[in-house]
Order: structure tokens, then sequence, then C-alpha cells
């Protein structure tokens, strides 16, 4: 019988039911207070959709749907219980550190602003971008007025650090 015929296993059900970012093996999963809790909100929403699909459970593709779920509160529940939280402090913004924001300016004078999160944050839309990317690599521990050389796909870049700031409360959310 043909491949396409047969039913998937379970295990890959679970597979895409959260891409688990990739960690360097012996890395900790750094994640921003903002991240996790955004991760708990998802969790209990999750837990009310599962309610709500054990009620109509009937038929083939409810209970798909309901191993779909349980596979993403699983993986979510293990995401969380292995993240380490990092709490930023209202201390002094002088320097790029993880959960920062950080504007730089390039060579042509555009300006971009980047918030150092977790790999389980990252959000190109919201301009967050993973502590372990490259850009990110480049950028922590720089200060206001430093110039970061960054090897890009085309080649090298060179960005100026132009403000460095701690996220507000409005921001987290």
């Amino acid at each position: 019988m043909s491949k396409a015929f047969t039913r998937e296993n379970d295990d890959a059900v679970e597979e895409t039911a959260f891409a688990k970012a990739a960690l360097p093996s012996g890395t900790r999963n750094y994640m921003t207070a903002d991240g996790a809790e955004h991760l708990r909100r998802e969790l209990a929403a999750l837990l009310e959709q599962r309610r709500q699909q054990e009620q109509d459970a009937d038929g083939e593709a409810a209970q798909d749907e309901l191993r779909r779920t349980n596979a993403r509160l699983q993986a979510l529940s293990q995401r969380l219980a292995e993240a380490d939280v990092v709490t930023m402090s209202d201390g002094p913004a002088d320097e790029v550190r993880f959960g920062m924001f950080v504007t730089i300016r390039a060579d042509d004078g555009t300006e971009d602003e980047y918030r150092i999160v977790g790999v389980d944050e990252v959000d190109l839309e919201a301009s967050g971008i993973s502590w372990l990317s490259p850009l990110a690599q480049t950028l922590i521990g720089k200060k206001v007025g430093e110039v970061a050389r960054f090897l890009a796909p085309v080649g090298e870049k060179s960005f100026r650090i132009v403000s460095i700031r701690l996220p507000q409360a409005a921001e987290s959310n």
C-alpha cells in the first residue's frame, strides 16, 4: 500500500505540535518573564480548548484534533518546565543584555530596534531576536556609541548602538 494511504502515527502529531527551537547541547533555555507569561496564558487557553474538545470528541477528525492539542500541551508544559526565566532589573541600561531593547543604526543611516529574547519568544514582526542569533551575539555587551560588526550572508555589516533600554510594562504584554 502506498504511504499516502497510511495513517500517520501519533509521534508525527507530537513532532509538529510544537517545533522545539534548537538549543546547543548544554545551553540553558533562557526566557524573559514576558515570554514565560505568554506561554502560561497559551497553556491555560489550550487546557480550556482541550476540555471543550473532550466533550465534543466524536469522530476521527475530532480525535486527531484532541491528540494535537494534547501534544501541544505536553510540549508547552515541558518548555515552561525547562525555562530559565530571566527577570530584568530596574538598573541602568548601559550595556546590551538579554531582554533589553537595542536600537542600531546601519552605515546607510537606517535604524532598527530589536529585543533580545529566548528561542521560544522569537517574533520577527515584533523585532524579537534570539539571544543565540549571530546578530544578538554581536550586540550583547556593547554600549551606546559602540560599533558592532556583524558578518551577514551578504557580507560584513557595521552598526552603531544608538540606544539601549529596558522593556516597559506596557510592552511586556
